[in-house]
């Protein structure tokens, strides 16, 4: 990546099903995987199903996986997170 390229934002949204509620945008993955469970808590409190995906904005391309219950379920990646630019 060169100072040229658009930065990577990506956008966390919880789904149930076929709908999506968009949470919150960042410009890097770091930024949003660090909000994960917060906002798993705040969804789990309320009883929610469903959900917490992260996409990468550019593509449209889903990066990550929460699913919000059971409460110890794994945060999974599904592509490695971006590297840093040199």
């Amino acid at each position: 990546m060169t100072w040229s390229d658009p930065p990577f934002t990506y956008r966390l949204e919880h789904r149930v099903g076929d709908a999506a509620v968009f949470l919150l945008r960042a410009a890097t993955y770091d930024a949003v995987v660090a909000e994960v469970p917060r906002c798993a808590a705040g969804l789990r409190e309320v009883g929610a199903e469903g959900a917490l995906v992260l996409i990468e904005e550019a593509f449209g391309t889903v990066v990550a996986h929460y699913p919000l219950w059971p409460a110890d379920a794994p945060f999974t990646p599904y592509h490695d997170p971006p590297s840093p630019s040199s």
